[in-house]
């Protein structure tokens, strides 16, 4: 029996429609295509949305269903792009924008008197929330920070390698970990230890 991988190439249809959310949704639930595995599958808070969208399935919960896909598929979706979703940190970040991007569709339904609608938002709301609430404070595990940092501090170098800082390293650093509890100050120290030649 072919294997997915093979499955999908035998599909033979263009990248630009192998792109397509609504097909890369429909492969996911078929089981022929898998979320990005460098999107951190180990961080819990990715395999918390896989785990409720199976829940989701089996119990046709339409709304969650709908917020979950929606979720995975733009994770899958960045990793074509310039800025992957590859951390705890961006996660919570897109949930934050989903949440907002839905209240302020929530205040045009209330205005608009469309109460059915001002409900699916509230619905897809809480259920975003519940994510942010859970997760926002998950520890920082600094086995992976360092693996970020040597990574950074390699990309830094390959970009400029005489005006290449640990400045930047830093910069870049505190876009990946924004949303977490780590403080700047211990960033900057394990920047610091794992800067070559220091």
């Amino acid at each position: 029996m072919a294997s997915r991988a093979l499955y999908i190439q035998r599909l033979a249809l263009p990248r630009c429609v192998l792109q397509s959310p609504r097909l890369q949704t429909g492969l996911f639930h078929h089981g022929f295509l898998r979320y990005n595995s460098t999107t951190s599958e180990a961080t819990p808070i990715f395999q918390a949305i896989r785990t409720d969208l199976k829940s989701a399935m089996k119990a046709k919960n339409s709304v969650q269903l709908g917020v979950l896909r929606s979720l995975l598929s733009e994770i899958n979706n960045s990793h074509h792009g310039p800025n992957p979703i590859t951390t705890h940190a961006q996660v919570l970040r897109m949930l934050q924008k989903k949440i907002t991007a839905a209240q302020e569709a929530r205040e045009e339904f209330v205005q608009a008197g469309r109460k059915d609608l001002q409900a699916k938002e509230e619905e897809q709301i809480a259920i975003l929330k519940s994510y942010v609430d859970t997760y926002r404070g998950e520890e920082v595990n600094w086995d992976d920070l360092k693996k970020i940092v040597t990574s950074l501090v390699k990309e830094v170098k390959e970009l400029d390698s005489k005006g290449a800082s640990m400045g930047e390293v830093l910069k870049r650093l505190m876009k990946k970990v924004e949303g977490s509890d780590v403080d700047r100050g211990q960033l900057a120290k394990l920047v610091k230890e794992l800067w070559p030649g220091k």
